[in-house]
């Protein structure tokens, strides 16, 4: 049997990844489900802290949350985000503030 190689690279497929999660039916923010997720994996005691909520806020917003907020409004996806990891994420108390207060401005 004899083996031929084809002269052009193969193709690998498309990326299937979307820039929405469907949860229960709903579009939600895949980076900030993402950021939430790894804030939580394997280490401390499974909350949220305020450093993991500032980096989970600045995927949901698409930019920096130290900033005053700039006239951006913030989508129907990105607040039925932010209220889910709310819901389903346990918060450091100074987490939890920091989340509102920044979603509250924006």
């Amino acid at each position: 049997t004899r083996v031929i190689q084809a002269s052009v690279p193969l193709l690998r497929p498309l990326s299937t990844s979307s820039y929405y999660e469907i949860l229960n039916g709903k579009k939600h923010d895949r980076q900030a489900m993402d950021a939430a997720r790894a804030a939580v994996a394997g280490r401390g005691d499974g909350r949220v802290s305020k450093a993991d909520a500032v980096d989970i806020l600045a995927n949901l917003l698409d930019g920096s949350v130290t900033q005053q907020a700039s006239g951006n409004t913030i989508t129907e996806v990105e607040y039925r985000t932010a209220f889910r990891i709310l819901h389903d994420y346990k918060f450091t108390e100074e987490a939890r503030d920091l989340f509102i207060e920044k979603l509250a401005e924006a």
